[in-house]
């Protein structure tokens, strides 16, 4: 059709690919979404050491796995790995900036509502601190420059840091999406299980030792911005190779030897932290077990599959990112408003009551927090994404 000015313009529905229809979904590995919970747990214990400490002395017998809690995260980041090239690689076996937009506004769809309200729950914090004139941990990273920082998800970049503590991570996994269409591009490559597992292999296992020598003589802080942007590309590769190999063992992705498979490499954690121990980051050497542990999950049947996918796991699953965001908040009013150190003279039930306290209402924060924030601002988010997917292109 002519427009008078030479220009033949077609209109053309574009369908948009098959992830782009809400109602594309793989099928939910349920072990996986079950570790979620036990890893968030992990994290929590450890965060919330000073009051159990305080109020039970002798709790600190499991100072070396507690300390360790951290590592959680490091469960976290392989198995984000792993699910996002399960969920989306195929997507990218021929790239387009259409399914690039789309994936990138899931991934902020995922993360970043929740970030949003527990970053302003720090700011209502901190300047409520500010008028009764109390006195805030780190006081130095308070700043209306960080705030911008982290409002951009630029908290792990130097040199801002995360306003709210566990905030770190998911900046540096947001890169991780942005980077991912790269990584499926080296997983479409991978066309047997050897090469898959023997890549993942090799990330964990070089990753690692490059960690334990940036402890060993820069620095030695798990969430220096050194640590954090090689546990991230070291462990979400890995994820992702570990799923590339994976799906190419055929009959032996599944079956009841991956339980035992888990057990062995859960000792072998359990081992090197009571010989590491004592909270040291040297205990980032067990990054190549959780690997491990993680592919086995993947594959569990049996008991293992029945644990990890009861209704209680998954359940856990589910609201372990909003749990994960919303704990060290509540740890930080709990330390003003409910401090412990007003009951570590008081009796066990009193003190079992308090600490009782404390967990519920991290589970119960969280949980608001997911029925909340995080799912209903994931599915208007998706919404949106899906329909700008399936927009119509103008072609001139």
């Amino acid at each position: 059709m002519g427009t008078g000015t030479g220009t033949i313009s077609l209109m053309q529905q574009v369908p948009p690919p098959s992830a782009h229809n809400s109602s594309f979904a793989r099928s939910q590995i349920h072990g996986l979404t079950g570790i979620r919970a036990l890893a968030a747990l992990w994290v929590v214990v450890h965060h919330f050491h000073q009051p159990l400490y305080a109020l039970f002395p002798g709790a600190q017998g499991g100072h070396d796995y507690i300390e360790s809690g951290f590592l959680g995260v490091e469960v976290f980041f392989v198995l984000s790995g792993f699910i996002i090239t399960y969920t989306y690689a195929d997507q990218f076996e021929r790239f387009t900036m259409g399914t690039y937009t789309w994936f990138v506004l899931l991934r902020v769809a995922r993360i970043y509502p929740v970030h949003l309200v527990t970053l302003l729950a720090v700011l209502v914090l901190v300047v409520a601190a500010g008028l009764k004139g109390l006195n805030l941990d780190f006081p130095q990273k308070y700043t209306m420059g960080n705030f911008m920082a982290n409002i951009l998800m630029l908290q792990s970049v130097p040199p801002f840091s995360a306003w709210n503590g566990p905030a770190w991570s998911i900046c540096s996994e947001f890169a991780a999406y942005l980077a991912f269409p790269l990584i499926a591009l080296w997983v479409a490559r991978i066309r047997n299980a050897r090469a898959g597992l023997t890549a993942a292999a090799a990330v964990l296992l070089g990753g690692t030792a490059l960690m334990l020598l940036i402890v060993a003589y820069i620095n030695p802080s798990p969430t220096s911005h050194e640590l954090i942007w090689l546990r991230i590309s070291t462990e979400f590769t890995a994820g992702a190779l570990l799923y590339a190999g994976w799906r190419h063992l055929g009959p032996m992705r599944q079956g009841p030897w991956w339980g035992w498979v888990a057990v062995v490499a859960v000792a072998g954690v359990v081992v090197l932290l009571g010989v590491i121990g004592d909270g040291s980051p040297f205990v980032l050497a067990t990054v190549p077990l959780i690997g491990v542990f993680v592919l086995a999950c993947a594959g569990a049947t049996g008991w293992l599959l029945r644990l990890l996918g009861s209704k209680v796991m998954i359940w856990g699953g589910k609201v372990s990112y909003s749990v994960y965001m919303t704990h060290f908040i509540l740890l930080m009013a709990f330390g003003k408003i409910l401090p412990w150190d007003a009951y570590v003279d008081s009796s066990l039930e009193t003190r079992l009551g308090v600490m009782a306290a404390y967990y519920l209402m991290v589970i119960i924060a969280g949980a608001s927090c997911y029925y909340l924030v995080e799912e209903p601002a994931r599915r208007a988010i998706r919404r949106t994404a899906d329909a700008r997917a399936a927009q119509p292109v103008v072609v001139s």
